[in-house]
């Protein structure tokens, strides 16, 4: 996340943005992602505050981005550039606009305006660099149009809207459902999952939802979910063969006492435990 706040800090200073040290981590991500490297997605789950979340969103959407390009079949390269992307798509927020997303209540229609400007403001801040592509530039500006033509800046319908920015789209909306904003809480990742599904086809395009899915399963890494035996945990790992048997961190026994230290619970070891339930949030 440093390479986030340095961006962040050069943006507010109107100084050129850096993009260098960012490039040498993304591109580090197609082979942690072809290594099944399953802390990258608890990473991307993990908790933050209204407070950083510019800097994790950020994080957050370049990870996620470069699965969903992974799962469709992009090469290193491409993955890459839309990771970079999803890196960077927001960072026109830096500065003054920051004030309007930690308003502890919904904006208003000339404050929604004002914030809807980032995304040209985040492709404008890095035109020059020579590590982002002009179609990754692009879907910078496009990654909040939406297939049924409700997104903006330009109402884009179906075909009309790039593939890098429909897997912006998706990464970008997963993150920011299941993370708090000053004035919501979060969702948890499979009600966040659900709500995308129901928007499949008509905002979001089905194959990069359908890469989420099969990626983070019904109960994503980093939900917490109670099993049969009413012990409550964290979903750590989900197994692709069997998902909806995942690895489970249990940190509270069947009556509901916090345990000193989690205690790993694979439920493909154990044919009689399963997930009862989704809970919304740490009770």
């Amino acid at each position: 996340m440093g390479c986030v706040v340095t961006l962040c800090s050069q943006i507010r200073a109107h100084q050129p943005a850096d993009l260098s040290e960012s490039g040498v981590l993304i591109e580090q991500l197609p082979q942690f992602i072809a290594k099944g490297r399953p802390d990258l997605i608890m990473a991307a789950m993990g908790r933050h505050s209204p407070d950083n979340y510019l800097y994790a969103h950020a994080v957050n959407v370049a990870v996620l981005a470069a699965f969903i390009a992974v799962g469709l079949g992009h090469r290193d390269a491409a993955v890459q550039q839309i990771a970079l992307a999803g890196l960077v798509c927001d960072l026109g927020m830096a500065g003054p606009t920051e004030a309007l997303i930690q308003l502890p209540r919904p904006l208003v229609d000339d404050e929604r305006r004002t914030v809807q400007q980032h995304a040209a403001a985040s492709a404008a801040l890095f035109q020059n660099s020579l590590l982002l592509s002009q179609e990754a530039r692009e879907a910078v500006v496009l990654h909040h149009e939406r297939l049924d033509g409700s997104g903006y800046p330009g109402g884009l319908r179906d075909a009309s809207v790039p593939e890098f920015a429909r897997i912006l789209a998706a990464a970008d909306t997963f993150d920011a459902m299941t993370h708090p904003r000053a004035y919501r809480r979060k969702l948890s990742p499979a009600q966040s999952l659900k709500l995308m599904i129901d928007g499949s086809d008509k905002q979001f395009d089905r194959r990069a939802v359908k890469v989420l899915v099969d990626e983070l399963s019904l109960y994503p890494p980093g939900s917490t979910v109670r099993l049969n035996t009413n012990e409550t945990g964290i979903v750590h790992r989900v197994h692709k063969q069997a998902p909806l048997r995942p690895l489970v961190m249990i940190f509270r026994d069947a009556n509901g006492n916090a345990l000193p230290t989690s205690r790993a619970v694979n439920l493909l070891e154990h044919p009689f435990i399963y997930v009862k339930e989704i809970v919304p949030d740490i009770e």
